[in-house]
């Protein structure tokens, strides 16, 4: 059945459809909307792409499609973002997040926090940008790429913030989950970045033998195709 539209929503699909939403089904409006939004990303509109993935999302919200109004919520987000609307960004990556977690699907709900992390990272708001990413590694346990990449913006972001002995930390715990990981998984991840940010970090605290350690782990890591599987060392 169709979406019980109100007057002024039923006016707002139409108006970015350019055309009556009475006879069309509600995938193929949604298809129109999430396409016309997609091509004004790609050629730069970016408020245009605002007005149809808000149109796309109602649409979704009003027909009960829970998981794709969280998706379109985090694809709003990051139009918005690109139109430099921090507030409206943040507060489509927030839904999506609240959606997410409501309805038990946390790798989703990691996605949207990302989004929250990088909004606050392209202002340089360093804390809140810390804060974001590490709720992204705890809602990522089961992504190790995220995961992974999430510790390491915790440690970039510290080092802005002067925490230098805090980045360490952070960076070597990032390590330490990618030693973690069979080496297929593990190179799918940005453990690699990670340790040559905290060598870098190290020489320019004057330990350099550190920072050599650090950087013979590393090529260790992204050496080590024969690591045994946890299914092979497990009793």
């Amino acid at each position: 059945p169709a979406p019980q539209l109100s007057p002024p929503q039923k006016a707002a699909l139409e108006k970015e459809l350019n055309r009556r939403v009475t006879s069309q089904p509600t995938g193929d409006a949604l298809r129109t909307l999430l396409l016309d939004a997609g091509k004004a990303m790609s050629d730069g509109h970016f408020k245009v792409a605002v007005r149809k993935f808000r149109a796309a999302r109602m649409l979704c919200h009003l027909s009960g499609l829970t998981q794709e109004e969280a998706v379109t919520s985090i694809a709003l987000g990051s139009a918005a973002l690109a139109a430099e609307d921090k507030r409206a960004a943040l507060a489509a990556y927030r839904a999506a997040k609240q959606i997410a977690l409501a309805n038990d699907l946390p790798v989703m709900a990691a996605q949207a926090e990302l989004g929250i992390a990088g909004a606050h990272w392209s202002t340089q708001d360093l804390g809140y940008a810390r804060a974001s990413y590490v709720e992204v590694a705890r809602l990522s346990e089961s992504i190790p790429a995220l995961r992974i990449e999430a510790m390491r913006m915790e440690g970039e972001c510290l080092v802005l913030e002067h925490q230098s002995l805090k980045a360490i930390a952070s960076y070597r715990a990032a390590l330490d989950a990618a030693e973690q990981l069979e080496p297929g998984i593990r190179r799918t991840t940005s453990f690699a970045h990670a340790g040559k940010s905290l060598a870098k970090l190290l020489v320019s605290l004057g330990q350099p033998g550190s920072a050599h350690d650090v950087e013979a782990r590393v090529a260790r890591l992204d050496a080590d195709r024969a690591a045994p599987s946890a299914r092979e060392v497990s009793p």
